[in-house]
């Protein structure tokens, strides 16, 4: 009862609080959720394990022990009156104390504050913004990008039985392939995709102590998806694994089979690499129909890896020992000491982490190291369980800093994070709880009560998460979401703001003054106690998302957006209607800049590349209010390529930009 507040106000609303208590609602909700439970354990005993059984559980047990409690506390309390009547003392006082543990079992079970009531709404990370720590990583160092591009998904998907949001019908490839693309040419600055992933594999390599050398045929490159709700949600009645739609949360946020498609095209088709040489899975689970079917089709040679025979799948052997020692050594996760991968994760030469971008129950947040909870071989992540937040899903957070957390341990091992080529979170659809959370739409801006559209990618795997969970604790309160409350479930939203989430980041990025005493993270075993993961610090705000190197001081994040003017500008709803125009297109020697203004303001018109960096000022100075058109040479300073024309709009009432695209021709 206590966990599920919400759905109780919202019954009660339901049938007017006047006339029912919160009381007859809890017993109400007890009944149907035990029915509901036995119906659905008694014929197939492992839905127990279902999230939607998980949920319905609570209100069960509840039911029991507020009907026990009940019961036996005034069974107790009558036999003690009848001893006591017939002049046994001895037999009255002991029903009477055992009235009184009844009685005071009822009363705490019934009362004790509730988690589902708790907020997190005033929470702030301690270190605050732009406050960076740790070394950042990468050719870029702690670089960043976020490509958004509102065309990736149709903004219509209800996400029902038959509109899933991983249909091909609404994502459109075409645009998913063209953000991959600016991402990883942006994240190397090279020119082309294969120069692009020579860089990558050379970095890696580099650090490594492997030299200067990139892939070469028979490297298997090892792709982790999420997809682990199949491992509980899948239904192989069908003709192969397909999502079991017949509990309460259908089609959970997980790896779009999309932007995995535009990766095996990089890879194959423009890099080169041979199909055998690449494996996709989520070792603890399986790979959905509709993911394997839409890879498969293209890439019939891929090795799509499974744990469980049929279905055409590569099957997964384990490795013949731990290959992660976990350094708490049982203190904390009494059930994980070390752990087993299989041996084709294991042994392969680069990974690449696809994660997705959603906020967790248990974890706050959950994006490229919680996904590598499915890189195990036990068949589930329940023993990692006690390394993270709330382990218990009961409210006894372990939110204070300096604690053990699993995450870094897995961010510092040589088999995982260690051996990452690209972080990729995939951010298309967004998901709200984890692993039991559906795509929602985005209220903050620019999303503005649409899907994300946005992918993640990074070298520096402690900024890449620093990021993504700025973007999360923003979007996720409970202002923009205040939670849903439905039969068998209560969904909040709210999880990212847990106090300690980022706790694992400090912890990653700067061993000096944020390890627990005691604790030296040492996952390849004794003896290889790890340095600085990457580089750690929150934005400025998050109508700016400005991190230290978008500042200029050059030792923290660099956020580089795609457009480049989500970054580093307000965004309030314009008065000036500046209504930018650019013509002609493209262009060679001149280009004239139109745009409105509706009151005299300052106005700044600057030339960008695509990483957001000026190359040329047109203009900056004030203007008055009306129709302004000017021209501009465009002189052989710029090279051939794509750039950006960004207007600045500034006046006593607001500060505005809008940018266009256009193209110089030679």
């Amino acid at each position: 009862m206590r966990h599920y507040p919400r759905m109780l106000e919202g019954l009660k609303k339901r049938f007017g609080s006047s006339k029912v208590s919160g009381k007859l609602v809890f017993i109400i909700i007890g009944i149907a959720s035990t029915l509901w439970f036995l119906f659905r354990v008694i014929p197939k005993p492992s839905r127990a394990t279902y999230p939607c059984m998980k949920a319905a559980f609570p209100f069960m047990s509840g039911l029991v022990i507020y009907l026990i409690t009940l019961t036996g506390g005034i069974f107790s309390f009558r036999s003690a009156k009848k001893s006591f009547l017939k002049a046994k003392y001895l037999t009255a006082g002991i029903f009477l104390v055992i009235s009184i543990v009844f009685a005071f079992v009822f009363f705490i079970h019934d009362t004790r504050p509730s988690y589902a009531n708790t907020h997190f709404a005033d929470f702030t990370p301690p270190d605050g913004p732009n406050n960076p720590m740790g070394t950042p990583q990468g050719i870029i160092k702690g670089g960043v990008v976020w490509v958004w591009d509102p065309g990736a998904t149709n903004s219509a998907c209800t996400n029902g039985d038959d509109d899933p949001y991983f249909a091909p019908s609404n994502t459109n490839q075409t645009v998913v392939d063209d953000m991959v693309n600016k991402a990883i040419l942006n994240l190397t600055g090279a020119a082309d995709i294969k120069t692009a992933w020579d860089s990558l594999f050379i970095y890696l390599n580099v650090k490594k102590g492997r030299g200067r050398v990139s892939h070469t045929d028979g490297e298997v490159i090892f792709i982790k998806i999420n997809n682990g709700s199949s491992n509980w949600k899948r239904d192989n009645s069908a003709n192969d694994y397909v999502e079991d739609t017949t509990g309460d949360m259908p089609f959970i946020t997980e790896t779009s089979p999309q932007v995995v498609l535009s990766i095996l095209k990089q890879l194959i088709n423009v890099y080169g690499v041979k199909q055998t040489d690449i494996a996709i899975g989520d070792p603890v689970a399986h790979i959905y129909y509709h993911c394997y079917q839409v890879w498969h089709d293209i890439f019939p040679s891929v090795k799509y890896v499974d744990k469980s025979p049929g279905f055409g799948r590569t099957i997964l052997t384990e490795s013949t020992a731990p290959c992660i020692t976990y350094s708490d050594k049982g203190a904390i996760m009494t059930d994980a000491v070390n752990e087993k991968l299989y041996s084709l994760m294991e042994n392969a030469k680069y990974l690449i982490n696809m994660a997705a971008l959603k906020g967790h129950e248990v974890a706050g947040i959950s994006l490229c190291a919680k996904n590598h909870f499915g890189s195990n071989t036990r068949g589930g992540a329940g023993q990692l369980h006690a390394g993270l937040i709330d382990p218990n899903t009961d409210g006894n957070l372990r939110s204070a800093y300096k604690e053990y957390r699993v995450q870094v341990d897995i961010m510092g091992s040589s088999k995982l994070g260690g051996n990452t080529v690209l972080f990729f979170v995939d951010g298309l659809w967004g998901g709200n709880a984890g692993g039991e959370g559906v795509p929602i739409k985005w209220v903050m801006a620019p999303f503005n009560n649409n899907w994300p559209n946005s992918i993640f990618v990074s070298q520096d795997q402690v900024a890449l998460e620093s990021v993504c969970y700025d973007f999360l604790r923003t979007e996720f309160t409970t202002e923009n979401h205040p939670g849903t409350a439905s039969f068998g479930q209560n969904r909040r939203f709210d999880y990212p703001n847990m106090p300690g989430v980022d706790d694992y980041l400090h912890q990653a990025a700067d061993s000096t003054n944020n390890w627990p005493a005691g604790i030296k993270y040492s996952p390849d075993g004794p003896g290889h106690v790890i340095g600085s993961l990457g580089v750690h610090e929150h934005w400025n705000n998050a109508t700016n998302k400005m991190y230290s190197q978008n500042f200029g001081t050059g030792n923290g994040i660099k956020l580089i957006a795609i457009p480049s003017n989500l970054v580093g500008i307000k965004t309030p709803v314009p008065i000036a209607n500046s209504s930018l125009l650019l013509f002609p297109i493209p262009v060679k020697n001149n280009m004239t800049v139109s745009y409105n203004l509706k009151q005299s303001s300052s106005v700044k018109i600057d030339v960008c590349d695509i990483n957001g960096q000026v190359v040329k000022v047109l203009q900056n100075n004030t203007q008055p209010a009306g129709l302004l058109i000017n021209n501009f040479n465009i002189d052989n300073k710029l090279s051939a390529g794509l750039y950006f024309c960004r207007l600045t709009i500034s006046n006593k009432t607001e500060n505005y930009s809008t940018s266009a695209r256009f193209q110089v021709i030679k």
